[in-house]
């Protein structure tokens, strides 16, 4: 396989970009068929892989950290049904965490997915190679570098954030009291 076969069979620059940091592949003139062939396969693989998170975006997280096997909540409202529809478009869902750094974690996400039904194909404590990973604890780069501290120092995952709604009725509350910690006893 030649150079100009290769970059006709990717469609995306950053995959390229990525890979060919991976494997030391710059300009990709000095690579191996057996190179390519492993560069091309991994290409393929990620096109129709989806990877979710699981605390916090399968698992809804509301009591927080109970320890690397106590999984208490209930599934995100929704989140079931949603998987089931990516699956069935084509996509194949793998859950990551990092409860699976061991065997008992591994064994406890597993049998949390099976008592909700939760569908995957796969689940493991590192991220593979994927077209997107669904964390909820992510900030997307947006193309501006100099947004990232302000971003990171307000950060809050969604479910520590306060609803939409929530803004009028705070603002309704300061009209009637705008410092109430300020009141004189």
């Amino acid at each position: 396989m030649n150079t100009s076969a290769l970059i006709k069979c990717i469609s995306r620059y950053d995959m390229l970009i990525h890979f060919m940091d991976r494997y030391n592949l710059i300009g990709l003139k000095d690579a191996t068929e057996e190179q390519l062939t492993e560069y091309i396969k991994e290409i393929l693989e990620m096109k129709k892989t989806v990877v979710f998170d699981f605390d916090g975006v399968i698992h809804s997280y509301t009591s927080g950290w109970k320890g690397e096997i106590v999984i208490p909540d209930p599934p995100v409202p929704g989140i079931v049904e949603s998987i089931k529809a990516i699956h069935d478009a084509g996509y194949e869902v793998v859950i990551v965490s990092t409860r699976c750094a061991t065997d008992e974690g591994m064994t406890a996400v597993k049998r949390w997915l099976d008592k909700y039904h939760v569908m995957v194909d796969a689940v493991m404590k590192e991220k593979p190679p994927a077209i997107v990973y669904i964390d909820d604890r992510a900030i997307c780069f947006n193309g501006d570098p100099t947004t990232l501290l302000w971003q990171i120092q307000s950060f809050k995952p969604w479910y520590q954030r306060l609803p939409e709604n929530c803004s009028a009725h705070i603002l309704d509350r300061f009209e009637q009291e705008p410092f109430p910690f300020l009141k004189e006893e």
